[in-house]
């Protein structure tokens, strides 16, 4: 579901390494007459920093995109602390991520503009606070934040004081324009889940219509009504360079 980048395998085109520095670099046909993408993964010495880019090359229409990081959080209610620069907006699911009749429970109010991070209406009436992470156990759920477009970078970060580190992520929001949170916590009780995955959360660097594909992205939508995008225009004799 994710496309043919997240799936398929990559063709090496070289690997670096000079002064403790390295740079993998890796590249993808896409379909025919879809043009390819060519994938940059570099390590620079002394740096905690990973550096990713992608280059879209030939590729002439339009498609959603994004990046998919995954993390592992204590499994404690609120161990990390969760910090974007500040949204122009953010929502909800459409509808509920999960049904429970096929064993998936949901618990955010769905179709909800989301005015602050710290109390976020749930299905039963309740809040729960988006700015700390893990939430309530037993459940599937997706939020979106649009960025402000005329910042030079954004940032998502999540921070473990008790275990001392942080994790934090740039980008350009002119290219990704939304930050899409999978909370992933013990909502799925069908295969291959099977409530296994607990205090996961997708932190993802996205334009997309959330996580509903290409088909809906491309579409017309209520982001596109409301002026934010859901998908990249791209010039097939101009490369699309995404990081």
């Amino acid at each position: 579901p994710h496309g043919k980048t997240a799936n398929a395998c990559w063709d090496l085109v070289s690997l670096d390494r000079r002064e403790g520095n390295a740079e993998l670099t890796l590249s993808m046909d896409l379909d025919p007459n879809h043009g390819s993408v060519e994938k940059k993964i570099s390590l620079s010495a002394g740096e905690p920093l990973i550096y990713q880019n992608h280059i879209v090359h030939d590729y002439n229409g339009k498609s959603p995109l994004g990046y998919h990081p995954i993390l592992q959080f204590p499994d404690r209610p609120g161990a990390g602390i969760i910090d974007i620069s500040q949204p122009v907006t953010g929502f909800t699911a459409p509808v509920p991520v999960e049904n429970p009749a096929n064993r998936g429970y949901s618990l955010l109010q769905p179709n909800t503009e989301i005015t602050g991070r710290s109390k976020v209406p749930c299905i039963d009436g309740t809040y729960i606070d988006l700015t700390r992470y893990p939430v309530p156990k037993g459940y599937e759920d997706i939020v979106i934040f649009i960025n402000d477009a005329s910042k030079t970078f954004t940032y998502t970060a999540a921070s473990f004081p008790e275990e001392g580190y942080l994790y934090f992520q740039l980008k350009d929001p002119k290219v990704l324009s939304e930050t899409m949170f999978w909370l992933s916590n013990g909502g799925r009780h069908y295969a291959p889940w099977n409530g296994r995955v607990n205090s996961v959360l997708g932190m993802e660097e996205i334009t997309a219509f959330f996580h509903y594909g290409m088909k809906a992205s491309v579409e017309v939508n209520f982001f596109q009504e409301k002026g934010f995008k859901s998908c990249l225009q791209m010039d097939g004799n101009n490369s699309t360079e995404i990081k």
